[in-house]
């Protein structure tokens, strides 16, 4: 059966925070590549004893910051 209660769920008005695997689910990557992330302090994180959190507006903020744009215009006009 899945677990399906990695869904974000929020807590007295905030965003309850993600663990690795509901962070690699949000973001749509593998829970290998949010541990390097970690690793490589490349995303903000809380550490809580052994466990790691992420806040769903950092991960928000990775993403938004991973944007690259096209080099080109994506459609040029004909005979402009």
């Amino acid at each position: 059966m899945v677990n399906t209660s990695r869904t974000n769920t929020v807590v007295a008005g905030r965003a309850k925070p993600l663990d690795v695997p509901g962070a690699a689910e949000y973001l749509g990557v593998g829970e290998r590549f949010i541990r390097r992330l970690v690793n490589e302090r490349r995303v903000p994180f809380h550490r809580i004893g052994r466990r790691i959190r992420f806040k769903v507006e950092d991960l928000d903020r990775l993403f938004e910051e991973a944007r690259v744009e096209p080099a080109q215009p994506l459609l040029k006009k004909r005979g402009a």
